[in-house]
């Protein structure tokens, strides 16, 4: 058994962790802002003062992270990570960065003796907290196979996708049809809503029709209840959508993810950075000349 390590408590890094201290008891912590940390520290995690500190007291350290620039600086930066650990370290990135930087990541870590497998989920924070996440890894096979009973932990779903970024491919694979699915629904319920359909009538047939998904039945209460949650975070999905865009659209035009992202630009201009990203019905609202009365 390995000594671990996280950093990163955040929407997704918090419930991981504590999912780790149900059955590790040696988790070492580290994350930027302390409020997350002390909460840890209270369920019998140990907190440390940098990523350094981390390395140094871990065999094995997991990240969950926002963005490709935030692992770099964690793992590279001054008090970095990669100047605390021992060679022959594990780091499993759960973030979502996309393959360019996890190929970056691994070669760099790589020359240190550090072992990097891009390890992006899927599941949300509820997924997190009762260990259903779905794993998409990419790295070394071996590495995976030594450290499976960790991601066993964390998730229901564990699939090895190939070398360095292949996890981050299909994580974004994952999100395009996400961000897509999103719009789609608002779309399909307001034009429900223009033609005076009862929405949740409409919700209950869709739910059992060929047009159903998981983002429908996740996202129709919210959009009839006009409420937004914090769930999948409008300028992640934007994120996300930028990174397979930037990744591969001069050789292949994602048009419609390219119009999600469009729109879900707009709704960040609105404010709704931190809130769900179904919050863009309001941007397909302004856009139809519609309003949420009917949602009331």
């Amino acid at each position: 058994m390995r000594r671990l390590g996280f950093i990163g408590l955040g929407q997704m890094g918090s419930p991981m962790a504590k999912r780790l201290l149900q059955t590790e008891r040696n988790l070492v912590v580290y994350n930027r802002s302390k409020g997350p940390l002390e909460l840890l520290a209270k369920e019998g995690a140990t907190p440390a003062t940098s990523a350094r500190e981390v390395g140094q007291k871990s065999d094995m350290v997991l990240l969950s992270l926002t963005d490709g620039n935030a692992v770099k600086q964690v793992i590279f930066g001054e008090e970095g990570l990669i100047s605390g650990m021992r060679e022959g370290g594990i780091i499993v990135d759960t973030s979502t960065i996309g393959p360019v930087f996890a190929r970056e990541i691994a070669e760099l870590t790589r020359k240190e003796g550090i072992k990097v497998l891009d390890a992006p989920v899927s599941g949300g924070p509820e997924g997190a907290a009762t260990g259903k996440l779905t794993f998409m890894v990419g790295g070394d096979l071996d590495v995976f196979n030594e450290i499976r009973y960790v991601f066993q932990i964390l998730g229901e779903n564990l699939f090895y996708m190939g070398g360095s970024g292949a996890g981050q491919a299909t994580k974004l694979v994952n999100q395009i049809l996400v961000g897509i699915h999103i719009v789609a629904t608002c779309e399909a319920l307001l034009f429900g809503q223009s033609q005076g359909l009862d929405l949740q009538k409409t919700v209950d047939v869709i739910t059992k029709s060929a047009g159903d998904s998981f983002v429908f039945r996740r996202d129709a209460p919210q959009i009839i209840s006009n409420s937004f949650s914090s769930g999948f975070q409008t300028y992640i999905i934007h994120k996300d959508l930028r990174l397979a865009l930037d990744l591969i659209s001069r050789k292949l035009p994602l048009k419609l993810t390219d119009e999600a992202r469009k729109l879900l630009e707009e709704n960040l201009k609105l404010g709704n950075e931190k809130v769900d990203a179904v919050s863009v019905i309001k941007v397909l609202e302004r856009l139809m000349g519609t309003s949420n009365s009917a949602r009331n």
